[in-house]
């Protein structure tokens, strides 16, 4: 018998001597939360079976009947955002449950790994910035995995016995922003929605579902990983083809469970590729949202230079992973161009620069999807920088200039152009660019790389639109780059005209 099955004989039971028992609703559902605006607003649930639900919200009273499993949905009509709270109100013959102060607004999606999870109280002038923070009109929600947060501990095997995708995740519901509640959530869904909501002027909800160390595949699901030839393996025997320091780190989370029964299955583990998705991304699924920020990528890319060479760490498979991901994602929520804002690797004392290009490369490859660069607010010696408000700020802003057409926010300076001409490589460029005179009077950070693959630091200069860059001891480039450095914010200096830096890049001259 499923679980869903023998939750449903129970309430039938217990419905038969207190009626009503069997009205429920997922956990996404609570008072104080944000419903997306623009678009129709799915609310679901469970009933008895057949009964008749009765949704209203605002001006609007839909009906729906619950199938033989219990479950059923209504659609709300699109609303506008707006600071008017309702009740939304579910009603059956025999129980009704009330939600409070529900506004219609933004919604976002915050997804990824430790640095998402990472809190506002943990930043710099964290003091400072909560007690200005507390604001009516965001609203957070927050899933976390705390009784097993994969930390450098050992799980409790009666947990592990018990844990499934079902209660892995779990919260408490939508909260105010207030200074206590900001203190403990995501510094950068919180930064973000708080300069959102200031500039679009509507109520904004953010949703956070992130944990400390998750890989990519983690949140993909195990059937789409299966039916992807490159990535199967990671549906099978998870433990051997996952990341070397995760799999450390899994090994030790269920030390105890492998020694009092080594011949068990494994059990779950929020490493466990399509987890995660099962966990939080499919669950949440049938809610609107207006896009996502993900910011992941530590767990996916290598830790030392001999670790490039490891097949796990294939620029190649890591980009196919995130690609796979982004359109599944999108497949579920049934919008095949939901935005996303991936936030870029930060610069650090690890070889980062590949897997940044393979970032840049997807935001050039798939539509609506956005690159915010973050290597000038890392810490070369702590994978958790504490310097998110700049950066979530930054990723608001290039939101409003690309989601909500913002022009005044962001300049999205790309290169839509490459030459190489000679001895010059020339770049055109959509906006103009400037140079960072706090770091160099002249452009650094760009090298040339000649037909042996090795690079040599260029001299560039700026003409109009364009970057010319050349290299007097190299007669014909094959290749160049920018920013290609482990930490590259103080080796690399040119900025828009809003002063947020270039993102890196590399470039091949093709084979006619």
């Amino acid at each position: 018998m499923t679980k869903f099955k023998v939750v449903l004989y129970f309430c039938l039971l217990i419905n038969s001597i207190t009626p009503g028992f069997c009205l429920e609703l997922p956990s996404v559902f609570s008072d104080h939360m944000v419903l997306q605006q623009g678009k129709p607003i799915r609310i679901w649930g469970k009933a008895e079976p057949k009964q008749i639900v009765k949704v209203s919200y605002a001006n609007q009273l839909k009906i729906s009947k619950a199938n033989k499993y219990g479950e059923w949905q209504v659609v709300l009509d699109a609303m506008e955002g707006g600071y008017q709270a309702y009740k939304l109100v579910i009603t059956t013959s025999n129980n009704q449950l009330t939600l409070k102060d529900i506004l219609i607004g933004e919604v976002w999606l915050a997804a990824g790994q430790s640095n998402m999870r990472f809190e506002v109280a943990k930043t710099i002038d964290a003091n400072s910035e909560l007690s200005k923070s507390s604001n009516n009109s965001i609203r957070l929600l927050d899933y976390n995995g705390d009784d097993l947060y994969p930390d450098d501990v050992i799980f409790d095997i009666d947990k592990l016995s018990k844990l499934n995708s079902e209660n892995y995740l779990h919260t408490e519901g939508w909260k105010l922003s207030t200074q206590k509640n900001n203190a403990s959530f995501s510094a950068v869904a919180f930064y973000f929605a708080a300069k959102l909501q200031k500039q679009l002027d509507v109520p904004v909800g953010v949703i956070n579902v992130s944990v400390g160390g998750t890989m990519t595949e983690n949140f993909i699901s195990k059937s789409t990983l299966a039916s992807t030839p490159e990535l199967s393996p990671l549906a099978e025997h998870w433990l051997t083809h996952i990341m070397p320091w995760c799999k450390e780190r899994a090994l030790l989370n269920l030390s105890a469970w492998i020694e009092h029964f080594p011949e068990k299955p494994l059990p779950h583990h929020p490493y466990e590729p399509g987890f995660m998705f099962d966990s939080g991304i499919k669950p949440l699924s049938p809610f609107q949202i207006k896009g996502v920020i993900w910011y992941q990528g530590e767990s996916n890319a290598p830790i030392t230079e001999n670790q490039r060479l490891d097949s796990y760490f294939s620029k190649e498979l890591n980009k196919l992973k995130l690609k796979t991901m982004v359109k599944e994602w999108r497949q579920i929520w049934q919008e095949p161009s939901l935005p996303f804002n991936i936030v870029q690797l930060p610069g650090m004392n690890r070889p980062w620069a590949e897997y940044r290009q393979l970032q840049s490369e997807i935001s050039n490859e798939l539509s609506n999807v956005s690159l915010v660069v973050s290597y000038d607010q890392g810490d070369a010696a702590d994978v958790h920088p504490k310097r998110k408000r700049i950066l979530s700020e930054r990723i608001a802003r290039l939101t409003l200039y690309k989601i909500y057409a913002k022009k005044q926010h962001y300049i999205d300076t790309n290169i839509h152009r490459v030459d190489f001409r000679n001895k010059q490589v020339v770049m055109s460029l959509t906006d103009p660019i400037f140079i960072n005179k706090q770091l160099s009077n002249s452009i650094i950070g760009v090298e040339i790389g000649d037909e042996n693959g090795k690079f040599y630091r260029a001299q560039a200069m700026l003409n109009g639109n364009s970057l010319v860059v050349w290299n007097e001891h190299v007669s014909e480039p094959k290749a160049v780059r920018y920013a290609w450095f482990d930490d590259p914010k103080d080796k690399a200096n040119l900025v828009t005209k809003l002063s947020d830096p270039i993102a890196p890049f590399l470039y091949f001259k093709h084979l006619k």
